[in-house]
């Protein structure tokens, strides 16, 4: 057995399922369509009250006879998801081998519907259902079916935490991965309606008779939603999307009611924050817990505002899903991986807050997003964060990150530009780091080689891959420049040959409106073979074609 330490874990497949849609397609398209969704279903509870309820369009696929013992509504819905990436588990296991690919899902309910009715017949009378086997409730059942249903004989358990279930799961998954015990784990929650979960969050007096008001003034408790996603967790970079960091925390502050200072969620947030390698600021938006009562939203505000400040885009997706319990870690998580799916142009979409607008001057401020905004990387890379919060003060937030696709031919103001760079490596307010590898088809190589001389250039074209990043986190077109002149040019090569990989730095040393000076220098692994000083002036008026 190998031991993998602290190893990167990606997520290069999602199988999703809830009342936005079926499959990945339909999910984002109405996620970010801006379109508005009424809720589809109503439930009346033994109260008499009568609540609306989210669930998944359409009819349940069946599951063959062979899981007759585990034949479930979660476990159809279940089947749902995970036929998604079916193709995806096929290729892992062919190669890993089915016993290095674990399972860790999540459920709150898992079999409780047909256990509901088996009960209700045997009170009535005196007989269980001929169908009804125990194993369809059990909370293994989930990961029981996976196993058997995908032929993997890895490690397989459910979490079952309420509603941080999902994210916890993740976490789980990813240890097994960082043990050597997995090359690969399916993770995820799913979760379905059943009256005991209804019946009983409306004896605690926390369901909304409409639909849902996360933190609202009006806000006045949750709606209780159905759904599954599921990821294929790997430590192989086949997927550009990484599961940087997860932090999991108990307060244990109340058996109902969250520490309305929101310490354990803060502790969360920051083990995730530590695990990614990344600060407050390097968060590009959150998805929150949001469920719409009156306390978890109160002491997420406290939370979000002491932690991230007022600026940082946040949403709760409850008004669109509805609280999917234990499932609801996963399918938010999965909203983060949509979002970090659609890439365009620098930017990706990010859901929207769906509420009434009416806010809570008692609520510490953060802000909410809106409907079609998109935001841009920091430091060359888009990093999201999901948070959940559960009974009994079970806390877990996850962080799904994304290294942005920088083209450079797209932050360059020249029509067309000659480009001379190959990618952004990395990029802050007052730096660039930018790679070029050496090929037979690069500007000015001849005999086997770039001149040494060429230097300026790629220091001047990472200076303006620089202005063009700043100029898009700014959401204005980058401007035309001119540099005119460079400080000094030292060369400790006479050339740069064919297979060299050239590591190109820019420091901003002044800036002072219109003029700029920066540091600049060229590496080969790690060994500095070149330095500039180049000066650069950006008139205000003018933003036509040039050169530069």
């Amino acid at each position: 057995m190998t031991k993998m330490s602290n190893s990167k874990v990606y997520l290069p497949a999602l199988g999703i399922a809830c009342s936005l849609g079926v499959g990945k397609k339909a999910v984002a398209h109405s996620l970010f369509s801006n379109l508005t969704r009424p809720v589809n279903k109503s439930v009346t509870l033994l109260s008499g009250k009568t609540v609306p309820v989210f669930t998944v369009p359409g009819e349940l696929p069946s599951l063959p006879e062979e899981f007759n013992n585990l034949n479930s509504k979660n476990n159809r819905l279940l089947r749902l998801a995970l036929d998604e990436i079916q193709g995806d588990v096929a290729k892992a296991k062919a190669k890993y081998g089915a016993g290095r690919i674990g399972i860790v899902l999540a459920t709150s309910t898992s079999g409780m519907a047909e256990e509901e009715q088996a009960f209700a017949q045997h009170y009535n009378t005196g007989q269980l259902p001929q169908e009804y086997n125990y194993a369809q409730a059990e909370m293994a059942s989930p990961s029981m079916f996976a196993a058997k249903y995908l032929g993997l004989s890895g490690p397989a358990y459910t979490v079952s935490t309420a509603c941080s279930s999902s994210g916890k799961a993740m976490c789980s998954a990813r240890r097994l991965i960082n043990a050597g015990i997995c090359d690969a784990v399916i993770t995820g929650g799913v979760d379905t309606l059943c009256q005991l979960t209804l019946n009983g969050f409306d004896c605690l007096e926390l369901l909304e008779e409409k639909v849902c008001q996360p933190f609202s003034k009006n806000r006045n408790g949750i709606n209780i939603g159905e759904g599954a996603a599921v990821f294929l967790m790997t430590r192989d970079s086949d997927s550009s999307i990484e599961f940087a960091g997860g932090g999991e925390s108990s307060d244990a502050y109340h058996i109902s009611c969250p520490d309305p200072n929101g310490d354990g969620a803060e502790a969360a947030i920051n083990e995730a924050l530590t695990m990614a390698g990344l600060v407050s600021s390097n968060i590009a938006y959150i998805n929150l817990h949001g469920t719409g009562t009156v306390l978890n939203d109160a002491m997420e505000s406290c939370c979000i505002n002491r932690v991230f400040g007022q600026s940082l885009p946040c949403s709760s997706t409850k008004a669109l899903t509805g609280h999917t319990l234990g499932a609801s870690g996963a399918i938010e998580a999965a909203f983060l991986w949509l979002s970090l799916s659609q890439e365009s142009n620098g930017t990706i979409p990010i859901p929207p807050h769906v509420w009434d607008g009416e806010q809570d001057s008692a609520l510490p401020v953060i802000k909410f997003s809106t409907a079609g905004e998109r935001v841009h990387p920091i430091n060359g890379r888009f990093a999201l964060m999901s948070t959940s919060f559960a009974f009994g003060g079970s806390n877990v937030s996850v962080i799904l990150t994304k290294k942005a696709n920088d083209r450079i031919v797209d932050l360059l103001p020249h029509d067309p530009p000659m480009v001379l760079l190959d990618e952004v490596v990395s990029y802050r307010d007052d730096f660039i780091h930018t790679t070029i590898t050496i090929t037979a088809d690069s500007p000015f190589c001849e005999n086997d080689e770039v001149p040494s001389y060429v230097a300026i250039e790629y220091m001047a074209q990472a200076i303006a891959t620089w202005n063009g990043l700043t100029a898009r986190q700014q959401n204005i077109a980058p401007k035309i420049g001119f540099l005119i002149g460079s400080r000094r040019l030292t060369l400790e090569v006479p050339g740069f040959k064919i297979g060299e990989k050239l590591d190109v730095y820019g420091q901003s040393k002044y800036i002072d409106g219109e003029m700029a000076a920066f540091d600049c220098w060229i590496e080969i692994k790690g060994k500095r073979i070149a330095e500039g000083g180049l000066n650069v002036y950006q008139p205000g008026e003018i933003n036509e074609v040039s050169s530069i």
